[in-house]
């Protein structure tokens, strides 16, 4: 159960397999028991708070953070699958998705060190149920930041942390919100970003990221919903 004001939230942890061949990684995800309770609980809770705190609200009226979406999955393969020491030259083995075709483009040496994440500081924004954010750290990352401006998402995530049995001193469920990048870690080396594209005002927010936080390099996968998750990712863009 989860109680981060209000009635208690009925909670199930899940088993997550991502990457591939030697290098798959299982995840334990903490998420809402029942999708239906969860967007009921939290648009009660969004109308219970006080007008001059709509600003900073406890909930999102509506819980998108509370599923596993396509990019968030292909993300977190792609994170299992760069961050080891032997790739295959074959793109597509690698990847598992068709992401570069042309093996000579630089792109595709440069989205491989990017998702490499081990030994490296990394931010994942619009964490949700933080599939990335857990990967990440088990691949090896020295800090992962678990970003979200919900708080009820932060106090699931902080269960998914322990049911991984990841370390405080690694693994860093963060409430911000990227309205104000004031108190957000510096000196990062990678931010994560899956289908945080939604919605057209993300997207400067998304772009200013790297000269606000300095040394940063965002990776951001974008989805086509509603579609296969083979054919999800639309954009996977390099800073």
């Amino acid at each position: 159960k989860c109680a981060a004001g209000g009635e208690p939230l009925a909670l199930e942890t899940i088993s997550r397999a991502v990457g591939r061949g030697a290098r798959t990684l299982e995840a334990q995800v903490v998420r809402p028991a029942d999708q239906d309770s969860v967007v009921e609980y939290c648009i009660n809770a969004h109308e219970n708070q006080s007008h001059e705190n709509s600003r900073r609200a406890l909930h999102d009226p509506m819980p998108y953070w509370a599923t596993l979406w396509p990019a968030g999955d292909i993300l977190a393969d792609l994170v299992a699958s760069a961050s080891t020491a032997c790739c295959s030259d074959d793109p597509v083995a690698t990847w598992g998705y068709d992401i570069v075709c042309d093996e000579s483009d630089p792109q595709l040496k440069s989205l491989r060190e990017a998702l490499d994440v081990r030994n490296k500081r990394v931010m994942d924004v619009g964490a949700g149920l933080a599939l990335c954010s857990v990967i990440a750290a088990k691949s090896g990352a020295r800090e992962v930041f678990a970003v979200d401006h919900d708080r009820l998402a932060i106090s699931v995530i902080e269960r998914t942390k322990r049911a991984n049995g990841l370390s405080g001193s690694i693994f860093h469920p963060t409430c911000l919100d990227w309205n104000d990048l004031r108190p957000w870690p510096r000196d990062l080396d990678v931010i994560l970003a899956a289908d945080v594209l939604y919605d057209s005002s993300a997207v400067y927010v998304v772009i200013s990221l790297p000269g606000s936080l300095s040394r940063t390099l965002p990776i951001v996968s974008r989805t086509a919903r509603y579609r296969h998750a083979a054919h999800a990712i639309r954009t996977l863009l390099a800073f």
